[in-house]
């Protein structure tokens, strides 16, 4: 792991796939942050916990997915996805954060805030994410970051299946 107190410190996530049919386990140096468990038919939803919080992801329409915080299915944030990949998520408190993939075969994964800046990059052909700079300090408090890094892989799992759908329609037309 890097110095954290360096601006341009990473930080290390790595994500898992565990025992059940989409679960995966988010881990840093083998110790277990948080849990996705995709859920549903064609897996349009997930239920997330990271550190003792709890969120569900709920597609909504073909471009957008609700953010609700658990207990009490409270909205917190918007996934509104783009025809490019990626999308913004726009939160209650109207923060605002992109999601961006490059590259094809072997897409990267970025989270930008408001400013330009970028959080997190994730690799989902290695399943890493890894955090930068002050992302590295702030992960484990921050009320957005948490959301921010379950909330990528759950985009990157859907984007996926939206591919195969759509592969599998081309084939069988």
């Amino acid at each position: 792991m890097a110095n954290v107190s360096s601006s341009t410190a990473t930080l290390e996530l790595t994500w898992v796939k565990s025992g059940g049919k989409g679960r995966y386990e988010l881990t840093a140096d083998g110790a277990v942050l948080g849990t996705l468990q995709r859920v549903g038919f064609w897996k349009p939803a997930s239920h997330t916990e990271f550190r003792g919080q709890s969120w569900s992801f709920q597609r909504s329409g073909f471009a957008g997915t609700k953010i609700l915080q658990h207990p009490g299915e409270r909205f917190v944030a918007e996934f509104k996805a783009n025809w490019l990949g990626g999308g913004v998520v726009i939160f209650a408190d109207s923060s605002q954060f992109q999601l961006t993939a490059k590259g094809f075969f072997r897409p990267v994964w970025s989270c930008i805030d408001d400013r330009g800046r970028t959080l997190m990059e994730i690799t989902p052909h290695n399943k890493t994410v890894v955090l930068i700079g002050e992302a590295t300090k702030n992960y484990r408090e921050d009320g957005h970051l948490p959301l921010l890094i379950m909330l990528s892989w759950h985009q990157i799992l859907q984007a996926n299946d939206d591919a195969a759908v759509v592969a599998a329609s081309a084939a069988a037309g």
